[in-house]
C-alpha cells in the first residue's frame, strides 16, 4: 500500500515547511510513521534542503497468521513475533494461507494493537524463530497446549506443531522459556528436529512418525498400524 500518502493523510500532515521549528516538526513525522500498524520504528529523521525529509523506516514482518474465530466466522490474522495485529487487508488469501498458523484463538485486538493472549504471543515467537526452515519441514500450524498447576491461578502454554502430512511435533515451551520447565535450549531442539529430517530426508512419510518430542531427548512415537479385514476364502 501507499503508506506514506496514509500517513500523512491519517495524521493531518499533508502541508508541511522544513522551516517548522525542526524538533517539532521531527516529532510529529515520527509520531505519524509510528502510528500505522507496518511501521515498527522510526529509525533516522534527515532534513533536506531546499524542501525535503528522508525518513528512514523499521518495518513490521509478518510471521504468521492467527485462525482466529468469531460470530462473524473464520479469519486468518497475520501478526509480527511481538503478537502485533497487522493489516490482513494488504496481503493476498494466498499470503495468509502460506504463513504458519496459530490456531484455537478467540477475540482479536484492533489492527495495530498486540494481542494481549499468551497462546498468540509465544506461538509466533516460536514461528518467527523457525522461519527459514518452516517451508523446508512441511510445517503448517502450531497448537497451543494450557498447563495448570495445581493450586495455582496462572496458565502457561507449551506448543506442538503440526506437518502438512499429520506428523505432530511435540516442542514445548517457546523460545526463551525453557529454563523454567527444564527443557532443552531453543537451538538444541532446532538441531534434534534438523538432524532427524536430514537423516530421514523429511518429517512426514507413509511409514513415518506419529510424533516427534525435542523438548529434551528425541524420543518418536510411530504410527499405529492399519488393521486390515480379513477375507473369506472358500
Amino acid at each position: 500500500s501507499d503508506l506514506k500518502s496514509q500517513v500523512l493523510r491519517d495524521a493531518g500532515l499533508t502541508t508541511l515547511s522544513v522551516l517548522d521549528d525542526w524538533d517539532t516538526l521531527s516529532r510529529r513525522v515520527k509520531d505519524a510513521f509510528e502510528f500505522h500498524p507496518w511501521v515498527a520504528s522510526v529509525e533516522r529523521i534527515t532534513k533536506g534542503l531546499p524542501a525535503s525529509l528522508e525518513i528512514e523506516l523499521k518495518y513490521r514482518r509478518p510471521v504468521a497468521a492467527v485462525e482466529s474465530g468469531d460470530l462473524s466466522g473464520i479469519s486468518f490474522l497475520p501478526v509480527d513475533e511481538n503478537a502485533v495485529r497487522l493489516p490482513e487487508g494488504d496481503l493476498t488469501d494466498a499470503e495468509l494461507r502460506y504463513l504458519p498458523r496459530i490456531s484455537g484463538v478467540t477475540g482479536r485486538p484492533l489492527v495495530g494493537d498486540t494481542w494481549n493472549d499468551a497462546r498468540v504471543a509465544g506461538g509466533a515467537r516460536l514461528a518467527a524463530a523457525l522461519s527459514d526452515v518452516w517451508q523446508k519441514l512441511r510445517l503448517i500450524e502450531i497448537i497451543a497446549v494450557l498447563h495448570s498447576a495445581a493450586g495455582n491461578d496462572s496458565q502457561t502454554y507449551s506448543y506442538d506443531i503440526i506437518t502438512k502430512g499429520g506428523t505432530r511435533v511435540v516442542w514445548g515451551t517457546a523460545p526463551g522459556q525453557e529454563q523454567a520447565t527444564g527443557e532443552s535450549a531453543f537451538d538444541q531442539k532446532r538441531k534434534l528436529l534438523m538432524d532427524y529430517a536430514a537423516q530421514h530426508g523429511q518429517l512426514e512419510s507413509i511409514n513415518g512418525p506419529k510424533e516427534i518430542d525435542v523438548r529434551s531427548d528425541l524420543v518418536i512415537k510411530p504410527r499405529e498400524a492399519r488393521k486390515t479385514k480379513a477375507t473369506k476364502t472358500k
